[in-house]
């Protein structure tokens, strides 16, 4: 039993592995980008304008980032034969450096860190920032803002949450929805989904940093909106546009987000003017960085109803 399920590890990585490079080679996850662009201004002629405040909170570092982020210089081929070794290692596991990849222990501190920082800072009554308050209560989930937590179904993205807003999980028994919506927009294999559609991913790494986490992994995830891996005709810009859709099928007042720096940046640079130099549009999130807005929907009348 044992052997069968060694084989079996080895051929679905070997399918992963596969499925991802093909990937690379024929999509164009990011196409379409600067030809959706929706004007923000229309808003102000658009009737039963709604909104909905959404906070967005990129993933600590992973070990994709540890070996292809720090440069190119002769450190970079240590980083990746280490890395290919590691790899090599896990081969018949869930796990991976390269697929799906997971956070590393830099981002599992800031993600802790980020997790410190919620928690200590409570409301500051000489704060002239109100609404860092606001989003800070609804990051701890305290009650005094409704908010609903979603996340990217990649690793990076679910462990970071998890551990940031661990004493919120544990507290109110609520669950992070995965949704592929969030997946991020990319061609690299980091991005690839390790997990099959209505299930979770291994993140076995997450007992390493918070013992109490246990075994049992649907306590603290509702997988129903994870349809799978993001495939050629569930594109970056469809993605963008269901995510942004689905916010406003909730009811809660925050909806916190727990996703990627591109696709956070090409939601941006959907979303604002086009004229705007908002540095969210040219920039990443740094890791564990935490931004808010708020994000409108209205009616607009128009000749084909």
């Amino acid at each position: 039993e044992d052997e069968n399920l060694f084989i079996k590890g080895i051929l679905r990585k070997f399918k992963l592995y596969v499925e991802g490079i093909l990937f690379m080679v024929f999509s164009k996850d990011g196409k379409g980008i600067n030809k959706n662009k929706i004007d923000p201004e229309s808003i102000k002629e658009c009737k039963d304008v709604i909104s909905k405040k959404v906070v967005f909170i990129r993933h600590g570092e992973s070990d994709w980032n540890d070996v292809f982020n720090k440069g190119f210089g002769p450190s970079f081929f240590v980083r990746l034969f280490k890395a290919m070794i590691r790899e090599t290692k896990l081969y018949p596991t869930s796990d991976s450096i390269f697929l799906d990849s997971p956070l590393n222990d830099e981002g599992f501190k800031q993600a802790l860190e980020l997790r410190k920082y919620i928690n200590e800072n409570k409301d500051n009554s000489t704060s002239d920032q109100s609404h860092v308050n606001d989003i800070l209560s609804a990051l701890r989930g305290d009650g005094k803002i409704t908010s609903v937590i979603v996340c990217s179904n990649l690793r990076r993205a679910i462990s970071t949450i998890t551990a940031a807003l661990w004493d919120r999980l544990i507290t109110n028994k609520e669950k992070i929805i995965l949704s592929s919506s969030l997946q991020e927009i990319s061609l690299n294999v980091d991005t690839k989904a390790s997990a099959d559609a209505k299930c979770i991913p291994d993140l076995s790494r997450i007992n390493h940093y918070i013992p109490e986490f246990g075994d049992d992994p649907s306590l603290y995830y509702d997988p129903s909106e994870n349809l799978g891996n993001k495939t050629r005709s569930f594109n970056g810009v469809k993605r963008l546009k269901a995510f942004g859709d689905w916010v406003f099928t909730r009811n809660e007042d925050v909806i916190i987000t727990s996703g990627h720096s591109l696709w956070f940046k090409y939601f941006f640079q959907i979303y604002l003017k086009d004229s705007s130099n908002h540095i969210a549009k040219n920039n990443k999130i740094v890791n564990s960085g935490v931004i808010s807005f708020t994000l409108y929907k209205g009616t607009k009348d128009t000749d084909s109803g």
